[in-house]
C-alpha cells in the first residue's frame, strides 16, 4: 500500500516466543507442564514487535468524504513512521501487574500496605537496571522521527560499553503426540545445553583475554627486535 516507502524490522523479541490471545496472562515463570498448554495457543517463534518506515506516504483516505478537507494524493517529501505492536512498549508489566487494588485507609484503620503480588513487584525492580537504556532508546526514536542525526550521535556517549553477547541456540521441536516426560526432556536438555554454550563463550573469551592478546603482542615484539638485529648487521661502513 505505500510503495515509495521502505520498511526496516528495529524490534524483534526473542526466539522463544509465544502470542496469547487470552483475557488474562500468567507473567509468572513458566514451568514446563504450564509450557506445553500455552504453546497450543500460538507457535513459538520469533515475533517482529517494531517496524520503521521511511519515504513518501500516500494519504490513508484516497476515497470517501473528506468532510471538506483537500488531501493530497501523497506527500510532497519524505517522512518517518514508527510502527511497535503496543501502546505499552516502554511500560514495566511486572510492576504493573503486581500492583495491588486501591485500597483507601479508613478512619481509625491502621494502613493495610501493599496488597499486591510481591513476586511480580521482585520481577519490576529488575527493570530499574535497564532504566537509563530504554530513557535514552525513547528519545532516539523521538530523534529519529524528527531527523536530528546530531542529537542521535550525542546520546552515543551516555551508554555504557555493551555487554558479552550470547547466540541463541534454537527452540526444539515438540511434536503434537509427544508425550509430557519427552517434552520436558527436550525442555530441560535445551537449557542445558544453552548453559554449556555460553559458558564455552566465555572461556573463549577468557582465554583470548588472558593468553591469546598477550602471545600476539609477544610474538609481534619478538618480530620486530628480529628485524631491527637483521637491518643493523646488514649495515656497511664502507
Amino acid at each position: 500500500k505505500q510503495p515509495e516507502a521502505k520498511s526496516q524490522v528495529v524490534f524483534r523479541s526473542s526466539p522463544g516466543a509465544i502470542s496469547v490471545t487470552t483475557e488474562n496472562v500468567n507473567l509468572k515463570p513458566i514451568p514446563p507442564d504450564h509450557f506445553m498448554t500455552m504453546r497450543g495457543e500460538g507457535k513459538v517463534e520469533q515475533k517482529v514487535i517494531g517496524v520503521a518506515r521511511e519515504g513518501v506516504f500516500k494519504t490513508a483516505f484516497p476515497t470517501g468524504d473528506k468532510m471538506g478537507v483537500d488531501v493530497p494524493e501523497k506527500g510532497v517529501g519524505p517522512s518517518r513512521l514508527l510502527v511497535v505492536a503496543s501502546s505499552h512498549f516502554l511500560a514495566n508489566p511486572y510492576a504493573r501487574a503486581g500492583k495491588g487494588p486501591d485500597m483507601p485507609q479508613m478512619p481509625g484503620m491502621p494502613p493495610m500496605g501493599n496488597m499486591g503480588d510481591r513476586q511480580l513487584q521482585q520481577y519490576g525492580q529488575i527493570y530499574l537496571s535497564v532504566l537509563v537504556p530504554t530513557i535514552v532508546a525513547f528519545k532516539n526514536t523521538l530523534d529519529w522521527m524528527n531527523g536530528d542525526t546530531e542529537l542521535l550521535a550525542a546520546s552515543a556517549k551516555i551508554l555504557s560499553e555493551p555487554s558479552l553477547k550470547y547466540g541463541e541456540l534454537p527452540i526444539p521441536e515438540i511434536g503434537d503426540n509427544e508425550s509430557m516426560a519427552a517434552a520436558q526432556s527436550k525442555v530441560k536438555q535445551h537449557a542445558d545445553d544453552t548453559q554449556n554454550a555460553r559458558k564455552k563463550v566465555q572461556r573463549s573469551v577468557e582465554f583470548w583475554l588472558i593468553l591469546g592478546i598477550p602471545f600476539l603482542i609477544a610474538l609481534f615484539g619478538v618480530f620486530r627486535w628480529r628485524m631491527r638485529v637483521s637491518s643493523r648487521s646488514n649495515v656497511s661502513l664502507a
